[in-house]
């Protein structure tokens, strides 16, 4: 099983590695152990080929030879020519190989240098500083995470494949086929391993704590509904100490809110099951829900924490909106007036005292 969340736009306890381990990964890991499994087996094999044994064999060595110089003269000639003709051909091949300007290079994944932290293990081909304030907001995101939403911590790893430009991260995720485009980042989860991949750019501490979020939560609970999912991405992609506060999808509900009021509903949410199907908004009603839950009632926040821990345990949990109805029917309608309450608060931020 494969799980895929791309980033909806064109769009890591400090437990350092070692000094010795973070030089580059080719110099400290010998070269037969880098080979693939069946290279290694082919390597092994190579050592005990029948044509070796037969030309250091005994019998071979013991067997007197008479040989006629005319004859081996002929031979060493021919043998001349043929080597000739096969270095000739060797360096016609290795010219037509490297002409390749008309083909992108292949774009591997990162991993010249490893840093890990906690959960994180983070690739790249470029070096990230130990103390870098990157590196440390995302260590502390899990901590936010975690403690924000009464969730326990993982020590399940996750890989962060860091792309040095966004060029190599487009290369990269054309070759392998993935069905996302125009993404600056995203994340993948299998059976067996979580994974991030993205690239340093001007956008590269929003893009890492949104799929990073993606990856602390399916660390404990890997089958979380999509708004769900998403929307407390979207709340903790925002650096800490802005309460989760999203300026870009604030002003897009505002506009939307006049036009389809009626779609602000939780249960329409609930029935998004495609990542590719998710609109702008979309993103930005799961971000106000989220939002809304946590922001202004404590039982609100108590009963999505109760409704994640459901999920812990791979639960089918209880549809959200079902549990919330119990508390309070006219939660649509308190919905639409905390944004009016963000609304009128993000107009008092813009006005020059």
């Amino acid at each position: 099983m494969l799980g895929l969340l791309p980033y909806r736009k064109s769009r890591f306890s400090l437990a350092l590695v070692p000094t010795e381990e973070r030089v580059p990964t080719e110099e400290r890991v010998p070269t037969e152990q880098r080979l693939p499994a069946e290279e290694q087996v082919l390597t092994n094999k190579r050592l005990s080929n029948p044509l070796h044994d037969w030309v250091r064999g005994p019998d071979l060595l013991r067997t007197p030879w008479k040989v006629n110089p005319a004859i081996l003269g002929t031979l060493l000639i021919s043998l001349f020519l043929n080597c000739l003709m096969s270095f000739g051909c060797a360096r016609h091949a290795i010219n037509n190989s490297t002409n390749t300007n008309d083909v992108a290079p292949l774009a591997a994944r990162p991993d010249r240098y490893l840093l890990k932290r906690e959960q994180l293990k983070i690739h790249s081909n470029f070096y990230l500083p130990e103390t870098h304030r990157l590196v440390e907001d995302l260590v502390d995101l899990r901590l936010r995470l975690c403690d924000t939403l009464s969730l326990p911590k993982s020590d399940e790893a996750i890989d962060v494949y860091l792309f040095q430009n966004p060029q190599l991260f487009d290369n990269h995720s054309r070759q392998q086929k993935l069905p996302i485009s125009d993404r600056r980042a995203y994340f993948i989860q299998t059976d067996t391993t979580l994974s991030v991949y993205a690239s340093w750019s001007d956008f590269v501490g929003e893009d890492l704590r949104h799929e990073l979020t993606h990856g602390y939560l399916h660390s404990v609970a890997p089958t979380l509904p999509l708004w769900l999912d998403e929307g407390i991405a979207e709340y903790f992609e925002i650096p800490e100490g802005q309460g989760g506060f999203h300026p870009t999808h604030l002003q897009l509900l505002i506009q939307n809110q006049k036009a389809n009021p009626q779609e602000f509903s939780l249960s329409r949410l609930e029935q998004l099951s495609d990542p590719a199907s998710m609109t702008q908004i979309d993103y930005a009603q799961s971000w106000l829900w989220v939002h809304f839950l946590l922001s202004t009632d404590t039982r609100y926040a108590d009963t999505l924490k109760q409704h994640l821990a459901q999920w812990q345990n791979d639960q089918q949990a209880t549809r959200l909106s079902a549990q919330l109805d119990l508390i309070d029917p006219e939660l649509n309608s308190k919905l639409l007036a905390h944004l009016d309450h963000l609304t009128q608060q993000f107009a008092n931020d813009q006005t020059p005292n």
